[in-house]
């Protein structure tokens, strides 16, 4: 999966013609705080502790170069046909970091820290760094927070 990943996001802005989608999860994190808010949400009280956590993860991204990433990455939407892995399902593909996939991979497959620490060193072809690993922790949060 970390290899699988590692080519969508190397090879997949050379197939992507015109204006590009841009995901941003703490964006999206804001704008669903904006439409709690307008639309009298019985969690209004609580959107203020909501957005501040959000911007401490934000603030926690290590900066990563922009990839075309699937921003959607269930178990569900990675097949095995036997023979090669595939992605499914692109209805939130677009440019972001790395992290955001490679966070929603690891909390959406419930992995460990130790098998989350071999993903992210099987993805990078490198142990991860200090800034990576909490940059990741983060991201995991953040996606569970959207």
């Amino acid at each position: 999966v970390a290899a699988l990943l590692r080519g969508f996001h190397r090879e997949m802005p050379n197939h992507v013609s015109g204006a590009g989608f841009m995901f941003w999860v703490f964006h999206v994190i804001r704008d669903y705080a904006r439409t709690l808010y307008e639309g009298g949400s019985r969690k209004r009280g609580e959107l203020p502790r909501y957005l501040a956590l959000a911007d401490e993860l934000e603030r926690a991204q290590k900066l990563l170069p922009i990839v075309f990433g699937h921003n959607d990455l269930l178990p569900a939407n990675i097949l095995d046909d036997g023979k090669r892995l595939w992605l499914i399902d692109f209805e939130y593909a677009g440019f972001n970091t790395a992290m955001f996939d490679l966070a929603g991979v690891a909390s959406n497959a419930s992995m460990s820290d130790d098998e989350s620490f071999a993903f992210l060193t099987a993805y990078f072809m490198k142990e991860p760094d200090g800034e990576i690993r909490r940059s990741h922790a983060a991201m995991q949060c953040a996606s569970l927070l959207r």
